[in-house]
């Protein structure tokens, strides 16, 4: 799923806007175009993995606080048998889907100094790292704030096949 749905993300013109908003959280050059080729894949590398200490001898851990979402997505396999089972371009289409349904809630978690850490299938881990216990409260706020905006744009979400899509957070 994961390098599927970034293809699609790739393909379908909604990397430039992602891209943006990620490299803007992040402090970085909003022109992608500008930067190596490892500053170009910055964007598909959880922060806290780009921006972590690799000066370190391996292995190496680290500890800090977070908030962590789980969303998870039903209808996702019935959205896959249909698709499936369509003669022409059912696999096109598919992809079209999930990547208009994920690829907004994606950026509601990025737009919301959100990082997405794992898709595990039909689902998304994202993660907001907090520095200071200072911070734990606006970044709660910040996090509950784009489940509910998440919640109320695409709780329910109804493809051109009449499979509904829901997200539970």
């Amino acid at each position: 799923m994961d390098s599927m749905y970034l293809s699609a993300l790739f393909f379908s013109g909604r990397v430039p806007k992602i891209i943006r908003l990620i490299r803007q959280a992040k402090g970085l050059n909003a022109d992608p175009d500008d930067d190596s080729l490892l500053d170009k894949l910055t964007p598909h590398v959880p922060g806290i993995v780009t921006f972590a200490d690799h000066n370190r001898k391996l292995p190496w851990s680290t500890e800090y606080s977070t908030v962590l979402v789980f969303a998870d997505v039903s209808g996702f396999t019935a959205l896959c048998e249909r698709y499936s089972a369509m003669q022409d371009s059912g696999i096109d289409k598919l992809t079209k889907t999930l990547n208009g349904y994920l690829g907004a809630i994606v950026e509601n978690l990025i737009s919301s100094e959100g990082d997405v850490l794992k898709f595990a299938g039909d689902a998304i881990l994202a993660v907001w790292r907090v520095n200071s216990e200072t911070e734990m409260t606006p970044i709660l706020e910040r996090v509950i704030a784009c489940c509910l905006d998440i919640q109320k744009e695409y709780g329910e979400w109804q493809t051109d096949i009449g499979i509904t899509l829901t997200v539970k957070m």
